[in-house]
């Protein structure tokens, strides 16, 4: 009888395997679509989104500004790094294919904002969910933002954590 048990275990298993070896495949095919945004945006140190800013000479003075990151990553900018800057509501810079790109607001509804690159390659649309930890004086404040990004045809979308945006 343990001999019949054995032999019941080594058929089911075998059984099993192609559903396991299939499962896997799905979790890491799944897992590898998931992070094919991150591969299209880079990370970027903040200074750089500033220089790059003034180097333009915009007619706007540059003091609002919002640092984000994804919102996966970590629940503080402190510890993660920069994906994109916003600059006075009306510019926002992304790091793409090793390149600092400005992108310049277009479109704005509410909380929900449309910036495109002048070559129009790029584009985003960024819609705030949520604000919260207001300064004293309401100058500035944390939030959460949903992102789609539009790299030539291709959609991702990202969460977003904004921390300190304002002035």
């Amino acid at each position: 009888m343990n001999i019949n048990h054995q032999t019941h275990r080594k058929s089911s298993l075998i059984k099993k395997t192609p559903q396991f070896i299939l499962l896997i495949s799905i979790l890491l095919s799944s897992t590898a679509c998931s992070s094919k945004s991150l591969n299209e945006l880079q990370i970027f140190e903040y200074k750089e989104a500033i220089r790059a800013f003034q180097e333009q000479q915009h007619d706007t003075p540059g003091v609002w500004t919002c640092s984000y990151i994804e919102k996966s990553n970590t629940e503080s900018i402190k510890d993660a790094e920069t994906l994109m800057v916003e600059i006075d509501e009306k510019y926002i810079y992304v790091k793409h294919n090793n390149q600092l790109t400005e992108l310049s607001l277009t479109t704005r509804h509410k909380e929900n904002s449309i910036y495109k690159d002048k070559k129009e390659n790029l584009s985003l649309q960024i819609n705030v969910i949520k604000k919260s930890n207001y300064s004293e004086y309401r100058e500035s404040h944390d939030r959460i933002a949903e992102a789609e990004l539009n790299v030539s045809g291709e959609k991702y979308k990202l969460q977003l954590l904004g921390e300190a945006c304002g002035i």
